[in-house]
């Protein structure tokens, strides 16, 4: 069961992935490791996504460090009320 878990949840990831980012589109980014803030903020209005989803998938497949590009993303705090 957990195998099948983890199958999904991979597969959901990388629907996800193409789906905020076509495959075709982040081609012609060719991201790499020297890629700037600039040209991120630049891609992304060209595709009509936040420029902190672009950061965040170049981090999470680290091309670039997890510390970069970080004021590229928006923080929210998300509460959650108990309602009887």
């Amino acid at each position: 069961m957990k195998d099948i878990n983890n199958k999904l949840e991979i597969e959901a990831d990388k629907f996800a992935m193409n789906y905020l980012i076509p495959p075709a589109d982040y081609k012609r980014l060719a991201p790499t490791k020297y890629t700037s803030d600039d040209e991120i903020v630049e891609f992304a209005k060209s595709i009509g996504i936040h420029p902190g989803i672009v950061a965040g998938r170049l981090q999470h497949e680290g091309i670039i460090a997890q510390n970069r590009c970080s004021k590229l993303k928006e923080k929210y705090v998300i509460e959650i009320k108990h309602i009887a």
